[in-house]
Order: structure tokens, then sequence, then C-alpha cells
């Protein structure tokens, strides 16, 4: 077991820990393969009182060169491979079941993490953000890579009693916070505008990525999260995710200029700039938020789409009935989830190609008003949040998606 208490010099990552490396700055080969692979199995603490802070189950913080962590693992027993972070005020956080930040293109293809990220008592600064993955947390530097056949089944989570745990130092900040199943992704400017400027993070290719483990953040920034990443412009072909998704904001950010948004999430993807998606899934009791357009989009494969976009093999299944679950964004009125995407504007155009709901799926359409899903009473608006239009094809169909 690892515990980093105390300060440490705040430079471009004040903090660098990790189960196996702290800090890779060459081309380390920690390459393995199915049966012989380097593997974490040590509870990783953190509650310093740096600012600055790249934690990772295998390597903190990869930078200079690329590094190779092909079928590195983060191994869970009994708590063993957790990842905890706890405490004081933060600027940028980085937190991965295997990489915390890469500066670089390390190479991590068939990674699996099972290790709980889980976070207690934190505080951003009023520049503050978090990154975090069940395989990385974040990049720095953009660049053509493909991220193949990672796992993660290891929770995201606020670790106190009321899970009340990222407050912010000043309710005006910008800056957006990512967490995704697989990877944080993205990063972020001086601008909140959803169109432009804080996904600043390209060229990231997900193929064949699997996230079974649940995400339940809740706290006062604004936030993107994803089933499995929290912003790609890349379709991530064959990626889903089984695990639960909760979002509650618990307020706290006010006006930027003329933007108010504060969250994005969705099942496989919290915002995707690409304009076809294909071979998707996301199947789990619930995908919940308490936001409320405009200030909240959740969508059951991508929770933010910027343009017309067409699914192709898309499936999605939200079938709890509890209160809190089914597919639901219930902030002051029902009705702004929707099962595929949403929109930052009305009257686009949607193309569903042997795209399916699972029979059995919820969706809160009113205030207060659950219904169940089924091939009579499916419309665009539910599928959108939209009344745009089919471009061509039809409606998804409601039946089983296993």
């Amino acid at each position: 077991n690892i515990t980093k208490t105390g300060t440490s010099s705040d430079g471009t990552a004040g903090v660098r820990m990790g189960g196996v490396v702290g800090s890779a700055s060459g081309a380390n080969t920690f390459t393995g393969n199915s049966t012989t692979y380097n593997y974490n199995s040590g509870v990783l603490y953190e509650n310093s009182a740096s600012t600055k802070i790249a934690v990772g189950g295998i390597c903190g913080y990869t930078f200079g060169a690329a590094s190779d962590f092909a079928y590195a693992h983060n191994l869970s027993t009994q708590s063993a491979g957790d990842i905890k972070l706890e405490g004081s005020t933060r600027d940028k956080i980085y937190v991965g079941g295997i990489i915390g930040r890469s500066d670089v293109i390390s190479s991590f293809n068939y990674a699996n993490n099972a290790g709980k990220i889980l976070f207690k008592d934190m505080t951003l600064s009023s520049t503050g953000q978090a990154f975090a993955g069940g395989i990385i947390g974040g990049w720095t530097a953009s660049g053509s890579q493909t991220i193949d056949h990672c796992a993660n089944s290891g929770c995201i989570e606020c670790d106190s009693s009321d899970h009340n745990d990222f407050n912010v130092s000043s309710t005006a900040t910008p800056l957006w916070s990512f967490f995704g199943g697989i990877s944080g992704m993205g990063a972020s400017d001086s601008s909140e505008a959803l169109e432009s400027g804080w996904y600043t993070i390209s060229g990231k290719t997900f193929t064949n990525c699997t996230n079974s483990g649940y995400i339940w953040i809740y706290g006062k920034m604004r936030c993107c999260i994803g089933g499995v990443v929290a912003y790609t412009e890349n379709n991530p072909s064959g990626c889903e995710c089984t695990g639960y998704i909760q979002y509650h904001k618990s307020g706290g950010i006010g006006t930027v200029g003329s933007n108010y948004h504060r969250q994005v999430v969705g099942g496989v993807i919290g915002l995707c700039t690409a304009s076809s998606l294909t071979n998707l899934k996301f199947s789990a009791t619930k995908l919940y938020t308490n936001g409320s357009s405009p200030f909240a989009y959740t969508g059951g494969i991508v929770g933010l789409v910027l343009q017309d976009t067409a699914f192709s093999n898309c499936k999605v299944g939200a079938t709890g009935t509890g209160d809190n679950e089914g597919f639901r964004a219930a902030g002051s009125a029902d009705g702004t989830v929707a099962l595929f995407c949403r929109s930052g504007n009305t009257g686009r155009s949607y193309t569903f190609t042997n795209c399916k709901v699972a029979t059995g799926s919820h969706i809160w359409y009113a205030k207060g008003s659950r219904t169940e899903v089924t091939d009579n009473n499916i419309t665009i608006k539910w599928c959108t949040g939209d009344n745009g239009s089919l471009s061509s094809g039809s409606l998804p169909s409601v039946d089983s998606i296993d």
C-alpha cells in the first residue's frame, strides 16, 4: 500500500503516485500479455496538500517519450487496487486505474482495472478541474492514438456519507471536469461555451472498450461524464457500458457571461463531435442526473451532440423501476433526458439503422411521470430530446439487446 500525505512542490504535477512507478519519463516498456503482465494489488491513498496531483494504479504520470503499458492490470481483492483521494483544495486532479496523466502517446491496449476510484471531501480551486477514468485520467496533448480492448470494472464515486465531495472555491469557475469509465479524456481552457474551446484534446480513438463499473459523482462543478469516455471526436466503435451512471449537481455554479451550462452526461460518451456512431451499447438500471435543459444534457449513448448524427447498431437500456432509475434527468421538470442523444440546437437531422431500446426500459418524460418505452409510443423526441427529423430509416425498435 502507498500513502502520500503532507506537501510536495507543485510543478507540472506536484504529486506523481503510481502502484508500480510514480512517473515514467522515457521510452519505458511495461508490456505484458494475456497471462503475464505488470500489475498493482495495493491501495493508493493521497491526501497531501499539493494542488496538482497525478495518480494511477500502475503509473501516475507519463511524459518525455512514449511508454508501453499493454495488458497492465490494477487488481482488486478486498479493496486492494483502490485509489483514494481525500481533502484539500486542488487545481488539477488526474487519476486513472492504470495511468493518471499522460503528456505523450503512451500505449495501454488491453489494460484492465478492477480497483475503485474514490473521492472524499475535495475542493476545486477557481481554475480547478478533475480528470478521472477507469483506465486513464486524461491527456494534456493531442496526437493520433487508438485505445483498444481496455476494460474497467471499478467504480468511480464520491465516498463520503452524503456523497457531496466536489466543492468549488468559486461558483463562477468556467472550467469543466471530465469523468469516464475508460477515460476522462479532454482538457479545457477559459471558455465555458459548449460549442467550442473546452474540448482541446484530439486524435484519440477508442475501440472495443468495456466499462462495467458504476459512476456516481455528486458535487458543484461543471461536469462532463461518459460511461466509456467523457469526450471524443471519433466513433468509439465496439465500446459499451453496463455500469449505471448517476450525477447530482448540488448547486454552486453560476452563469459565466452568457453561458450557464452545468452538466453533460452520456451512457457511452459525454460529448461527441463525430457525425456517425456505430456499434455502441449502454445497458444498466439507470442513467440519472438532476439536471434540466438548457442547464444539462443527458442521453443514453451521447450526452450532447453538436451536429446531425447517424446511429447504426446502437443499443440502449435502463430497466430499473425505482424513483431514480430508468432514463431520468430530474431537475426542475422531468423530460429533458433522451434515449440516444441530446442536442444543443433544435431541428437537427438523425438516422437510426438497426438500433434498439431494451424491453423494459423506462423514460421520465414529464414531471413525476415515468413510462415504459414500447414500439407503440417511442418518438423522435424521446430518442433525441429534439423535435428534429429522421433523414432516413425508422425509429429504433424495442427488443432484447443482449
